[in-house]
């Protein structure tokens, strides 16, 4: 199919139907071309949005994995505090029944008893505070540990481009910027056609 053709299946006059159909095969090329431009770029964009996407997935589960590990980690201690602070109190108490047993055999006054059971009592609480305090500094370690894993995480996740989205409207922008350009040349060209300048030529010279 010409380019006449075209201008006059659009409905422009046999005058300018070259020049119409010229412009919107050149229109059309333009615009598909922006079109495939758009899809590809919505395919690029949607290839890099799963790759973020599974690079913060495995992000993710590393960090929750290894703060399962700080937990466990954190538990195992707590159970050996409480088994320290038992086996402590537990002494205590056995020291405490030997000093009233040897003391009574040995006659011992009773404020003297009392000063020997404080000293086992204060042991007692010594060794508990101390269990206690490395109990907290352990559980900070902890909180220091998973706030790290979560800089970590955020560190992976952003170091791959989630991409941009291609805009549909600015496609449909470009295109119709496409066609209104055309149209412009169309009509600049329609006023002063390559036709017309031929015939005035033709007529200034008639043949002999």
């Amino acid at each position: 199919m010409c380019f006449a053709t075209i201008g006059l299946a659009l409905g422009a006059s046999a005058a300018t139907a070259t020049t119409a159909g010229m412009m919107a095969v050149s229109t059309a090329i333009s615009a598909a071309t922006a079109i495939a431009q758009y899809q590809a770029q919505q395919a690029a964009y949607k290839a890099q949005q799963q790759q973020f996407n599974q690079n913060k997935l495995l992000a993710q589960r590393s960090m929750l994995e290894q703060a399962r590990q700080v937990a466990m980690r954190e538990e195992q201690e707590r159970y050996a505090a409480s088994d320290k602070i038992m086996q402590s109190n537990i002494a205590a108490a056995k020291a405490k029944g030997r000093l009233v047993a040897s003391t009574g055999e040995a006659g011992v006054a009773g404020m003297s008893i009392s000063a020997l059971l404080m000293d086992v009592e204060r042991t007692r609480l010594n060794n508990e505070g101390t269990i206690n305090r490395n109990m907290e500094a352990i559980a900070q370690q902890g909180r220091v540990d998973r706030e790290g894993l979560l800089t970590q995480a955020e560190g992976r996740i952003n170091s791959v481009d989630q991409g941009t989205r291609p805009s549909l409207l600015a496609t449909g922008l470009q295109i119709g910027g496409i066609a209104l350009n055309n149209y412009m040349d169309y009509k600049k060209d329609t006023r002063n056609p390559v036709y017309a300048s031929n015939l005035n030529s033709g007529q200034a010279n008639p043949s002999s």
